[in-house]
């Protein structure tokens, strides 16, 4: 869990990559324009509620934003973001499934993009761990529900 004793709200996202026809995809979901200076194109994610592990936040986040389900989760890594200051988590899933679609009315919409263009989608802060992850091959695999 995280401490929550500190004022600070700390954020945890999902990283599912998927692997078609040998091209390898990174999910990312777009935002409602807010005038937050959070980019629009983002991973799966959100705030890490009391006595929650950011693991199960980024599960619940994904099913909330993107409509999906994950299963055996991995910490990539957490920072401090560079831009916003909020601690974040990151959490990348061996196997997912689409369940349908999200419930979250600050998401546009769902978007499957080619791991080498992820950077003019989330810009000049992507974290260093979560693309060492992503140029590894880390190879999710879709699953159907029990």
């Amino acid at each position: 869990m995280v401490d929550k004793s500190s004022t600070k709200s700390s954020v945890a996202v999902a990283v599912i990559v998927d692997r078609v026809a040998g091209n390898r995809s990174v999910l990312l979901v777009r935002r409602v324009d807010d005038g937050d200076a959070c980019p629009v194109w983002v991973f799966p994610g959100g705030k890490i509620e009391y006595k929650e592990t950011p693991i199960c936040a980024a599960q619940r986040e994904l099913r909330e934003e993107a409509g999906m389900d994950a299963r055996k989760p991995r910490v990539i890594g957490n920072r401090t973001h560079p831009i916003s200051g909020v601690d974040m988590y990151y959490v990348g899933f061996g196997k997912f499934f689409d369940c349908g679609a999200s419930h979250d009315e600050k998401i546009a919409e769902k978007r499957w993009v080619p791991v080498d263009d992820i950077e003019r989608y989330v810009g000049g802060s992507l974290y260093s761990k979560v693309a060492s992850y992503l140029k590894q091959g880390q190879t999710e695999h879709r699953f159907q529900p029990e």
